[in-house]
């Protein structure tokens, strides 16, 4: 179950969304709440003398800190009535993504929780490649929030798949995550293949999720098309998913969107948090 989530900042309006999100998540689990800002060394700082170093570090440290508190205030006046939870913060450095994973295995973190695009106000250089490659290395669940989108609580989680990639463990994760917040989840598969979907493949999918987890609360639809990619787009764009999980695999539907730029367009684009499982 998620019982601890750790959000990276780097402090831009899209991070405090996504710590804002991340909150009142946090408070509807229940689960504990750790606050993460990366700073990446100076080259200068290489050839600084250890003494001078260490103080350049403290006060960086306290800077930090001190951003991070006001980001948690700015989130008590914007939500007056939400009992906050005791939040860590906690200061990396070293290259971004590497020290975000370094921070959650050092934490035992259950999800990582970063905004979509927007590091240190930047459009795409977070998104571009830190997001990107937190995706790609984390073997922890990823949830990517969009700058404009508000927490409403997760009343319907979609998870995107297709018959070849379907696991039963993330499965049971996203089942325990739409009972803990009385949701629904309905399984959304993608074929990737041209044409329909044979009924053979239709009939052994649907036996294999009532045998898994019986009927209650648990939907499929069923998407088609050249590209998973649009599918997945217009899917979002029509339904009143809160949520959409995928699984990162690179055989797999998945993997072949996230191998290739495309990627970055789907997840800027996408009008709702989007959760990815790692093989």
């Amino acid at each position: 179950m998620l019982n601890h989530i750790l959000v990276a900042t780097d402090f831009s309006e899209n991070a405090h969304n996504a710590l804002r999100y991340a909150v009142q998540m946090a408070v509807d689990l229940k689960a504990k709440l750790t606050l993460v800002h990366v700073t990446e060394p100076e080259a200068f700082l290489a050839q600084t003398p250890g003494d001078l170093m260490d103080q350049i570090w403290k006060e960086v440290e306290a800077e930090v800190m001190k951003e991070m508190e006001h980001a948690l205030q700015r989130i008590r006046e914007e939500l007056p009535d939400l009992d906050m939870p005791e939040v860590r913060k906690e200061m990396r450095s070293g290259l971004v993504a590497d020290a975000i994973l370094m921070a959650a295995d050092d934490l035992q973190a259950d999800l990582i929780v970063a905004g979509s695009h927007g590091y240190a106000g930047m459009k795409d250089l977070f998104f571009g490649n830190h997001t990107a490659s937190l995706v790609s290395k984390s073997e922890r669940p990823v949830l990517v929030v969009p700058g404009s989108y508000s927490y409403r609580g997760i009343e319907k989680i979609a998870y995107a798949i297709d018959f070849h990639s379907m696991d039963d463990l993330d499965l049971q994760t996203l089942v325990e995550l739409k009972e803990e917040m009385g949701a629904t989840l309905e399984i959304v598969h993608v074929d990737v293949e041209e044409g329909k979907a044979a009924p053979e493949e239709v009939e052994n999918f649907t036996k294999l999720v009532k045998r898994l987890f019986g009927q209650e609360n648990i939907h499929y639809e069923f998407l088609e098309g050249e590209s998973p990619v649009a599918a997945l787009i217009a899917y979002m764009e029509r339904s009143d998913a809160d949520m959409l999980a995928m699984k990162h695999r690179h055989r797999n539907f998945l993997g072949m969107i996230l191998g290739r730029s495309v990627s970055k367009d789907l997840l800027r684009v996408a009008s709702i948090p989007i959760l990815v499982f790692e093989s």
